[in-house]
């Protein structure tokens, strides 16, 4: 193989058009084109992709990581996106307790329970954004079970949630 079929960041060709769907750009200009709503997304989004084609291929076990990984990622980057903190870090229950606050002050609403707890079994888990990421890392004494497909669900409910507050701040904010 040569040096340029190895290559995986490329120079763009004079004739890319709508048709090259295979491929994405990165950087430069297009370096703006994802916040981190519009990428907490695509990170729910490939979490799904991973449980609604993998299962057939793939036993649950070598899934699971990379599945909580991308909605573990998917839900901090919505909590970024609705409270835009000023430190950037890892840390969900601080982001939870920034999203709270900012539920109270800006709706005088106090965030579900049901809500609260499911972000809460991440902050369990996963509390400094390592376990689905390398191995042996969890807190976890004994051993639990995940279902994939339950964990879909529930990460569709979630993310509609995350959907609703952060088009009712746009909203807010486009309102004299």
């Amino acid at each position: 193989m040569t040096n340029q079929e190895l290559k995986i960041f490329l120079d763009i060709p004079d004739d890319l058009d709508e048709m090259w769907t295979h491929v994405a750009l990165f950087g430069g200009m297009v370096d703006g084109a994802h916040d981190d709503y519009s990428l907490a997304n695509n990170f729910r989004q490939a979490g799904d992709i991973l449980i609604q084609r993998g299962l057939g291929d793939i036993d649950a076990h070598e899934l699971l990581y990379p599945v909580l990984y991308n909605y573990r990622h998917a839900i901090e980057l919505y909590l970024k996106a609705i409270v835009k903190p000023k430190e950037r870090n890892h840390d969900l229950s601080k982001l939870m307790k920034q999203f709270n606050k900012f539920i109270q002050e800006t709706h005088s609403e106090k965030v579900p329970a049901w809500f609260e707890e499911l972000i809460g079994e991440f902050i369990k888990f996963d509390p400094k954004a390592t376990t689905f990421r390398y191995p042996g890392r969890t807190s976890a004494p004994e051993e639990h079970m995940v279902d994939l497909p339950k964990l879909q669900k529930i990460m569709g409910i979630l993310s509609e949630a995350f959907h609703r507050v952060f088009h009712a701040e746009k909203k807010l904010k486009k309102t004299p």
